[in-house]
This record gives structure tokens, sequence and C-alpha cells, in this order.
């Protein structure tokens, strides 16, 4: 007890001498750049659920802080709460260690005498001589920067602490100062006017010469619809964003057709290709979209070969949708029998029947 009475009062000394010390600078204005550095000292109380067996005290710390952009700081912490009462079968006194780091969202990053902030981090405590209770915390946390000179700050913050391995959860308050070194922009040196040259009579100015006529201006070739071929190469002047063109600046197309053996609707590993192949196409051409029209060869009953024909349309977006397609872009199908693109009445003809096709369309 005597120990954090004594660096309570320390502190309070501290902080009271850096007031007298920085009154006199206050009406200055400082600058910092984005990237600088701090390191300080911390006061820390300790608050503790009325249900958990280590008591709410206090201890000290050490901070160290590095400003990378002009709203965020990364930060580390380490806090010792030495000799907290802590109740069980037997009352003892354990030494507490939060090791903190984390990072610091400054909510007013323009304003040089007031700063408030938001924190965010990520902390181990230890408790000497208790089983079980050393353990990782989340610790969100509110605070407020208060400058006191140019290098010179005050620190105040009230942290909350949940546990990430038991039902417990706390808080942490601390006060501190915090040195700031490194980044300060210089004031510019004021440099003596040179003085002004003694007016000497002026010379009668030449008669101008004619200007000569300007020249023609050339054609600026543009790219109007922004396909990546300039107009004077483009056989597709309007040609809509999100197709993948050629080197003419018309959009490329590609036939998709897949084949399926007798009353399946599964793909084969020889299909694999094809569907990469077809997928890759549609992602380079996010304005196509596809619509997959199943087939059957005439075998069976009209239902049956209606019903075969829209699962191999599905079969065949599923796959797409497998390999990055968004599924929106992809209306499937099934015409049945009623489609035959070959006689059905050899084996040859029957198998190119069996088929899903492809037709690109632009909205």
């Amino acid at each position: 007890m005597i120990t954090r009475l004594s660096f309570a009062g320390a502190l309070l000394t501290a902080l009271l001498g850096s007031s007298a010390f920085a009154e006199s600078d206050m009406n200055s204005t400082t600058t910092f750049m984005s990237k600088s550095a701090e390191i300080g000292i911390l006061g820390v109380g300790l608050i503790e659920g009325d249900d958990d067996a280590l008591q709410s005290t206090m201890g000290f710390g050490l901070r160290a802080g590095y400003r990378f952009a002009p709203n965020w700081s990364a930060v580390a912490e380490v806090m010792a709460t030495p000799n907290a009462d802590y109740d069980s079968a037997v009352p003892t006194e354990v030494d507490v260690m939060d090791y903190i780091a984390g990072i610091n969202y400054d909510i007013l990053p323009d304003n040089d005498f007031v700063t408030p902030f938001v924190s965010l981090g990520v902390g181990y405590r230890t408790v000497s001589d208790v089983d079980n209770r050393d353990t990782w915390n989340i610790l969100p946390g509110l605070g407020v920067k208060i400058l006191l000179s140019d290098s010179l700050q005050l620190l105040l913050e009230g942290k909350a602490r949940f546990s990430l391995e038991e039902d417990e959860k706390g808080a942490l308050a601390t006060i501190g100062l915090s040195y700031r070194f490194g980044g300060a922009e210089e004031e510019p040196m004021a440099v003596e006017p040179e003085p002004e040259p003694e007016p000497v009579a002026a010379e009668p100015a030449p008669e101008p010469e004619p200007e000569p006529a300007p020249e023609p201006e050339k054609p600026v070739d543009v790219d109007s619809d922004n396909d990546g071929v300039l107009d004077s190469a483009d056989s597709c002047p309007d040609t809509k964003s999100g197709l993948k063109v050629d080197g003419q600046g018309c959009p490329v197309t590609m036939n998709f057709t897949l084949h399926f053996n007798t009353e399946s609707a599964d793909l084969g590993t020889a299909d694999n290709a094809e569907v990469e192949g077809f997928a890759t196409f549609l992602k380079e051409s996010p304005a196509y979209n596809v619509t997959l029209t199943g087939h059957a060869d005439d075998r069976g009953t009209e239902a049956y070969n209606q019903t075969l024909s829209e699962k191999r349309a599905d079969a065949a977006k599923a796959a797409l949708v497998g390999q990055g397609v968004d599924d929106a872009r992809i209306t499937t199908m099934g015409k049945g029998e009623s489609e035959p693109v070959a006689d059905n009445a050899t084996a040859e003809g029957q198998a190119q029947n069996r088929r899903v096709e492809a037709t690109l369309s632009v909205e």
C-alpha cells in the first residue's frame, strides 16, 4: 500500500509541475507531421467485478507508441499491479501484469490542445501464485490526450477488459504523461527582403514583331467507349462496358457445348477444361449473361427427357458457379428431345443430341 501511495503522489507532483511548465507555452501552435513516436509513464487502476477474487487496486505502467498516419497510432503498454489483494480460501497478495498491444484512432487529430481517441487492444494478463488465472483479453477503450507543451501530453483513458478464456470481465483506468519526439515540422525562417533597385529610365520598347499564324490543331484520337482501342482503329465504337474486345475493338464471344452419356446429367473429367475456359471468359467479360439450354436424344418418354435436359443444364450451371461465375448471371432451361441437331436414328447422332449449349446476352 505504501508503494502505491508513493507512486500516486509522485505522479500527481509530475502532472502539476508539467502544467506549470507548459502554461507559458500554450498560446503557441505546434504542428506535427503524421509520423512521430512517444514514450510515457502511467498510473493504473484495476477495476474488477464484485464476484472476482482479485480486488480492485492501483498500479503503474509504461507506454510506447508510434503514429504512422494522421489519425492512427500503434501502442504497446506494460502495466504492473504488485501486492494486489486476492480473496481465496487463504487470502493472499498477488502480483498482476498486463501486457497490451493495440491501435488508437484520433477522432480530432487537427485539434492541437485536446484530442479524443478510441482504442482497441489485445492483452495477456498474468497473476502470480494463482493457478489458471493467466488469460488473453480484448480491451476496447476511450480516452483523451491533452497537450501540455510542444512534446509533453497528458493521457486519460478507460479500457473495458473481456477475457477470451474465462467468463470474466473488468476494466482498466489509466492516467499518465507521454513525451512525443520526431516528426515536428520546422517553422520557415524569415527572409529579409532585398532592397528594391533604384529606378532606371526605361528605353523605348521595340516594335513587336508580327506573331506567326497558328498551326492548325491536329485532331486528338480518343477512346470514346473506354475499351482500350482508340476510335481510329475501333470497328465497334459503341461497345458496352464490361466486355472483353479484340484488336479491332469488337466484343469477343465464345461457344460452349457439353455432351453427356446416355440417361446421365453428370459431367466427366474431360469436361473440366471446357468449363474452366468458359468460366474464365465470363469473368473477363462481366457484362455478358448466359443462358444454358439442356437437350436429350429421343429415347425414353418426352416427360423423362424434359426432366433430364433440365438436370443437365443445372449441372453445367453448378460447374460454372464452382469456378467463380456469379450465380445471378446464369439462366437455365431444358428443351427435352424437341431440338435435335443430328439424326437420332444413329448412335453418333444421339450422342450429339445429348448436350448443353450456351447463349450469351447483354442487358
